[in-house]
C-alpha cells in the first residue's frame, strides 16, 4: 500500500522504493479538461486516491473522498511519480447536501474572522461542484520547486490511533490538546488562545466533527506551531448527522447544554482569565453575526448560491443566544 500511494502524504513524509529519489517537482502531469475532471470525480468514489493507476501516488487521511492535485494555468492537474502536490480537491459528499458549498462558506468565514485559514475556492466540472483548498503543508519557490512541510495532527502527537479520534471513544479532549501546545509549540500562550478561538468557532458554526485529527502542528521552524484550520463543516444543519460534539466543552457533549460557564472551564480558574475569555467570546460572536450574512451576500453576488449558507447562519444565530 505504501509503495502504491505513499509518495505524497500529508506533511513531509513520502515513501518510495529503495534507492528511488523523490522529485521536488514533476513535469509529468495530466491537465484535466471539464470532461476528464468529471470522470475523475466519479472514479475516486470507487478508487480512492486513484490507487492502482500507474504513476499516481497520493495518500491523504480521512473518511471523505479527496484527491491531492496541482494547478496548471488555473486548471486541475494530476501530478505523477509522487512529486509534491499543492492543493486538495474534495467532491461533494454523497447524501450531504452541498457539502462543497458548506465547507467553502465555513473556511471563508474563518478567514474573515481572523483565523489562520488557507485559500479556498469552489469549482465546477460541467455542473458538478467540487471544493479546492491550497495545501498549507507545501511551499512553492519562485522557480517552481515545491518543499514539503511536516505536519502532525493531535492524535499523532499524543500517540492515539486514528480510529479512536473522538473523545467519547478515548480520543483527545480539549485539555490534552492544550497540553500538547504547552509542551511543544514555539509560542504556547498565543497558540492556546488560537485553539480556544477555534473551539468557539466550531461550536458556533455547528461543526460536531472537530476531533483530534482535525487540529494539527506544523513544523516550519525549530519548534512547531499550530497549523491553520482545515476540514471546517457545519454538520448541525444535517438532521442525519450526529449532534454530539467530538470533544466536550466544559463537560458537555450536547451543544444545547453549552453556555458561557462551560467555556469558563477551559480557561485558568482566575477572574482575569475568565474576563479575558468572556471578552474574546463576545467579540467573536458579535463579529460572526455581522460577517456571516456579508459572506453569504458576497458569494451569492459571485453566482455561488446554496440554501446551506442560510442554514449555517441560522445555526450561528441560535447558538449565539446561549451567550446573550
Amino acid at each position: 500500500m505504501l509503495e502504491a500511494v505513499g509518495g505524497d502524504c500529508a506533511g513531509a513524509l513520502a515513501f518510495y522504493p529503495h534507492e528511488t529519489k523523490p522529485p521536488a517537482r514533476s513535469d509529468d502531469v495530466e491537465v484535466l479538461d471539464d470532461k476528464a475532471l468529471g470522470e475523475v470525480l466519479e472514479l475516486i468514489k470507487r478508487r480512492p486516491m486513484l490507487a492502482g493507476d500507474d504513476g499516481y501516488r497520493f495518500s491523504l487521511a480521512g473518511a471523505q473522498d479527496k484527491l491531492a492535485v496541482g494547478l496548471r494555468e488555473g486548471r486541475i492537474a494530476l501530478i505523477k511519480d509522487g512529486a509534491p502536490t499543492t492543493h486538495i480537491l474534495k467532491p461533494v459528499i454523497e447524501g450531504i447536501k452541498d457539502s462543497a458549498h458548506n465547507e467553502l462558506f465555513c473556511m471563508r468565514l474563518a478567514k474573515m474572522m481572523g483565523l489562520d485559514a488557507p485559500e479556498t475556492s469552489l469549482g465546477f466540472a460541467s455542473d458538478t461542484p467540487y471544493y479546492l483548498v491550497e495545501r498549507y503543508d507545501r511551499h512553492t519557490a519562485p522557480d517552481g520547486t515545491i518543499t514539503r512541510i511536516h505536519q502532525e495532527d493531535f492524535c499523532q502527537a499524543l500517540g492515539i490511533a486514528p480510529e479512536i479520534k473522538y473523545e467519547a471513544e478515548g480520543g483527545p479532549n480539549i485539555a490534552a490538546c492544550l497540553e500538547v501546545i504547552t509542551n511543544q509549540t514555539a509560542h504556547p500562550a498565543a497558540d492556546q488562545m488560537k485553539l480556544l478561538d477555534r473551539v468557539l468557532f466550531n461550536y458556533l458554526i455547528g461543526n460536531a466533527d472537530a476531533h483530534g485529527k482535525n487540529f494539527a502542528l506544523l513544523y516550519k521552524g525549530d519548534k512547531p506551531e499550530l497549523a491553520p484550520v482545515y476540514d471546517l463543516l457545519s454538520t448541525a444543519i444535517y438532521p442525519s448527522l450526529a449532534k454530539n460534539m467530538a470533544m466536550k466543552i466544559g463537560g458537555q457533549y450536547e451543544p444545547r447544554d453549552v453556555y458561557l460557564r462551560q467555556f469558563y472551564k477551559l480557561a485558568p480558574d482566575t477572574k482575569a482569565a475568565r474576563a479575558d475569555m468572556k471578552k474574546r467570546m463576545e467579540k467573536m460572536v458579535k463579529e460572526m453575526l455581522e460577517v456571516a450574512p456579508e459572506l453569504k451576500a458576497e458569494l451569492t453576488a459571485k453566482g455561488l448560491e446554496s440554501d446551506v449558507f442560510g442554514d449555517i447562519i441560522t445555526i450561528i444565530e441560535t447558538r449565539a443566544r446561549n451567550f446573550g
